[in-house]
């Protein structure tokens, strides 16, 4: 299955560290993704968390 999907095969000598590479960039792609949506949730106020003292902003503001 992994072989049709990254087009490699495994009786090549550099294709294991190929596709070992491809998946570490794939799992590292998905984690990137899922963080930036849980920022952008988060900050939409889709998902609670403490609520925001706005005084602090205001004080960055000056």
């Amino acid at each position: 299955m992994l072989r049709r999907y990254t087009g490699l095969h495994l009786h090549q000598p550099e294709s294991r560290d190929a596709m070992r590479r491809k998946i570490l960039n794939m799992l590292l792609t998905l984690a990137f993704a899922a963080i930036v949506l849980l920022g952008y949730a988060a900050g939409r106020g889709w998902i609670e968390g403490e609520p925001v003292d706005e005084s602090v902003h205001q004080n960055v503001h000056r």
